[in-house]
């Protein structure tokens, strides 16, 4: 990846190489060449450059690998069975749910055929048990019913007699009292007083019979009741649709299906072999959406942020570029080298990018559009430290046009400094602003090439730097 710093110093030194070179240069040709005119023929050829508006964009780079945003290894667990079939095979698309492949089932098929018997048998078998204890409880209830209604009606018949018997009793005695009566009189009293009490006694036996029955009847109920909750509690059924359940499961998981949506990137199945309990049975990579892993260095790590546009090369392309963005930010170093790991995801249109092709990151980290920027040789400093730009203009000229050593003379170049104040810096610009900034301006690239109104000879101008 480039350092900003380095970059910046490594063309500084190479400027000053420059600034030598072309002082000894001008020292040579100012001992080779007459003064005057061909001095200032040299001192024609110093390069310049517009001053222009441009967009700037600092930029970290690195270098990563292109590879699916999700990556599945397929694997099946503890697995007694051999791989009955396969249905896939490297670089087939699948859907998530799709059949990779299934296992042999032809132990698991005569367990869940054994257990299929054995529940439809307790069903049956449970469904008749319950029959058989609802009809008790039924027939019970019945019986319940009938000797209530059957003794209260016979309880009801007793109490009728008494009644009666009691109320002709007493209408035949209540005039005299019975000293008074007839011998014959008292004796029917006395007659009429034994069939009170037999009445009575036939009453309460009715009673009795009546309320023990009733009690026998509840009991008996309650009996089958109890039976009945009994034979469902032995029910048999539920452990064996438990175990049934259970079979058709693994049966079902005998079936390896695509976890994700994506393509089979790797197959290592086969066909009558157990699967192995170290390698993958399948990967599948979502390649139709991709990203780049890269480690970025901790010094760079810390002017990124997620959001951050990227541009995308691959060297296995030509002319190609793609649009990324950062995803996401390693917390903590990846390496003891210090570097962070980034995820960027890729947002244009894939094309020929593939996963597992290398890739270069140029990550926007900072960017300004439309400001004056000017070549790194362009920019000096003054004797006060401050920044400076210089323009190139013509000191030496005539209102008519012409030099002043008469027609024939050309006229000597300056240089004009301007003092701007720095900003965004790239690999090449630095951005620059201040007073006196127009589009157009000659700024010279190598401001060195040129001598100041104060300095017109060229030997004047080298020794003062």
């Amino acid at each position: 990846m480039n350092n900003e710093s380095t970059v910046k110093g490594s063309r500084r030194k190479q400027a000053a190489v420059i600034i030598v070179v072309a002082a000894a240069i001008v020292i040579a040709l100012a001992v080779i060449l007459p003064s005057g005119k061909d001095s200032s023929a040299v001192q024609d050829s110093a390069s310049t450059q517009p001053l222009e508006r441009m967009d700037l964009e600092q930029v970290v780079t690195a270098k990563g690998t292109v590879h699916g945003v999700d990556s599945r290894n397929v694997v099946v667990g503890n697995v007694s069975s051999q791989i009955a079939s396969v249905k896939v095979s490297e670089g087939q698309a699948v859907k998530k749910g799709d059949v990779l492949c299934v296992m042999d089932t032809e132990l698991l098929d005569l367990n869940i055929s054994a257990t299929r018997d054995s529940l439809d048998s307790a069903i049956s078998q449970h469904s008749e048990s319950v029959a058989q204890a609802s009809r008790r409880v039924k027939d019970a209830q019945s019986q319940y019913s009938y000797d209530k209604k059957r003794l209260n009606a016979e309880v009801k018949k007793a109490k009728k007699a008494l009644g009666e018997a009691k109320k002709k009793g007493a209408s035949g005695s209540a005039a005299l009292p019975e000293a008074t009566l007839p011998q014959e009189k008292t004796a029917g009293a006395a007659q009429s007083g034994t069939g009170t009490a037999s009445l009575q006694a036939a009453y309460d036996a009715a009673v009795s019979t009546r309320d023990a029955t009733l009690r026998t009847d509840r009991s008996a109920i309650k009996s089958a009741q109890d039976a009945l909750k009994s034979q469902k509690l032995m029910d048999q059924t539920s452990a064996l649709q438990g175990q049934l359940d259970a079979y058709l499961k693994q049966k079902d998981d005998a079936k390896v299906r695509a976890p994700i949506s994506g393509t089979v990137t790797s197959v290592h199945a086969k066909e009558g072999e157990y699967p192995s309990m170290e390698a993958p049975m399948f990967v599948i990579d979502d390649i139709g959406h991709l990203q780049v892993d890269a480690l970025i260095p901790e010094y760079d790590a810390s002017l990124l942020k997620t959001g951050l546009r990227v541009h995308i090369v691959s060297d296995a392309i030509q002319n190609a570029e793609w649009d990324g963005e950062i995803e996401k930010i390693s917390a903590v170093a990846s390496d003891e080298s210090g570097d962070f790991t980034i995820t960027v995801r890729v947002k244009s249109e894939l094309g020929a990018l593939k996963s597992g092709m290398s890739a270069k990151l140029n990550i926007v980290s900072d960017s300004r559009a439309g400001v004056f920027a000017v070549p790194y040789g362009a920019l000096g400093s003054n004797a006060k430290g401050e920044p400076v730009i210089y323009v190139k203009q013509g000191g030496g000229e005539n209102s008519d046009g012409s030099g002043e050593g008469g027609d024939n003379a050309a006229p000597e170049e300056s240089r004009r400094e301007i003092v701007v104040a720095t900003g965004l810096e790239t690999d090449y610009y630095v951005e620059i602003s201040g007073d006196g900034l127009t589009s157009g301006l000659p700024v010279l690239i190598d401001p060195e090439g040129i001598v100041t109104d104060e300095a017109a000879d060229p030997l004047a101008q080298f020794e003062n730097n």
